[in-house]
């Protein structure tokens, strides 16, 4: 699912803007889901009440009130790495947005060609991107590479990411809703106990009570998963011999 905001002042804009992501997504085979906002102060409002993390975001820059170039600064300070795509009937601006590394610009009137290269694009880039785990803290966005994730151990509802380079983040979330999260992750992660997810990649062995990872650390296997965690090991030594 790609998560996308369109915003301008301009309501014939915004509709356009709306359909055209829709053909180009039903002709690609793309799953988006789009939010579209009239107003720079309402499209923060919005993303800070609903803590949403937007993919792609559409931005006119001639807006009343709150205009784009504000807007996207705004932005940027708990989101980095969202792709901005200015949307302007004047290139003049590329100077002054420059500062808030915008992915494209858009001249209006609006092509579809150019909108489908762009969409295509950064689906690529996600695509790949999925690779990459998203959390947020004290409204800052972290995007961390899979792969270097060791471990993961929760009490309660606050969550240590161990990673291999000693570092570790901790926010607040379930266990359960990281597990969903990465799912779709080519690293496979393993549920040893209600407070740990482990990183395959990082165990060194497996004992009857607890997997050891390659920094030493013990992660708990509960009784509950321990069969289930014996048939996974077996499998991952019988790919190591082939």
């Amino acid at each position: 699912m790609i998560k996308i905001a369109i915003c301008d002042d301009d309501m014939n804009t915004v509709n356009i803007m709306d359909d055209i992501l829709s053909d180009i997504a039903s002709a690609n085979n793309l799953c988006i889901d789009t939010d579209c906002f009239f107003d720079g102060e309402k499209l923060l409002e919005y993303m800070k009440t609903n803590n949403t993390l937007y993919d792609i975001i559409f931005l006119d820059i001639e807006m009343e009130h709150l205009d784009g170039l504000k807007t996207a600064k705004y932005i940027r300070e708990f989101n980095k790495m969202v792709y901005l795509i200015y949307v302007t009937s004047h290139k003049q601006y590329a100077l002054d947005a420059y500062e808030v590394h915008p992915y494209q610009f858009i001249v209006k009137p609006i092509i579809k060609d150019i909108v489908e290269k762009l969409l295509l694009s950064i689906s690529e880039i996600l695509t790949y991107d999925n690779q990459f785990f998203d959390f947020m803290y004290k409204k800052n966005y972290y995007r961390i590479p899979v792969n270097d994730i060791m471990y993961f151990e929760s009490n309660r509802r606050v969550v240590n990411i161990n990673l291999k380079n000693g570092l570790k983040y901790t926010y607040y979330d379930r266990l359960d809703n990281i597990e969903d999260k990465l799912k779709n992750s080519k690293a496979e992660f393993w549920r040893t106990h209600k407070s740990f997810l482990v990183n395959v990649n990082f165990i060194a062995t497996k004992k009857h009570e607890y997997v050891e990872l390659v920094d030493g650390t013990r992660c708990l296997i509960s009784q509950d998963r321990r069969k289930d965690i014996n048939k996974k090991y077996i499998r991952v030594l019988e790919r190591k011999e082939k």
